[in-house]
């Protein structure tokens, strides 16, 4: 797997590749992984810089780790929690769910004047994009308001 002193160089084997990615998959947590065969954080990312296929590896088991998760939310969301499906419905469905906030900044100007053209932009398209929301009840997606 992975064996190292405090100054000895650590040797990645495919046997350790292996023992990592069935650990981590067990434990959920990389650092486990890690420590279980005796390797450091530093070791693994190594690891994933220098292969791409280990690295792909990973990002599968973390993807697996996910959905494993996904699937213990449905069913605790669906039986149990009432704060686990909101967290769920926002999570999933971020432009009904999320919080919104609004900001608005004053700007304090005597004329128009003292305005630059970028500013004079930039009110321009801030009315733009609030007259669109009135109009619809939705709030226009960024690629949008930029060809405005």
């Amino acid at each position: 797997m992975g064996k190292h002193g405090i100054n000895d160089k650590i040797i990645i084997t495919e046997d350790g590749k292996q023992a990592f990615l069935s650990t981590y998959q067990a434990s959920f947590n990389m650092s486990k992984a890690c420590d279980s065969i005796g390797w450091r954080l530093s070791t693994l990312s190594i690891a994933r810089r220098d292969d791409p296929e280990f690295d792909s590896r990973v990002k599968e088991t973390r993807e697996a780790i996910a959905d494993e998760f996904e699937e213990e939310m449905k069913r605790r969301a669906m039986s149990k929690s009432d704060l686990l499906l909101i967290f769920a419905l926002k999570g999933l469905r971020p432009n009904v769910y999320q919080e919104k906030y609004q900001i608005i900044q004053k700007l304090e100007v005597s004329s128009a004047k003292d305005l630059s053209d970028a500013d004079l932009e930039a009110i321009a398209k801030a009315k733009l994009v609030r007259e669109a929301e009135d109009l619809t009840g939705k709030k226009p997606k960024e690629k949008d308001k930029e060809t405005w």
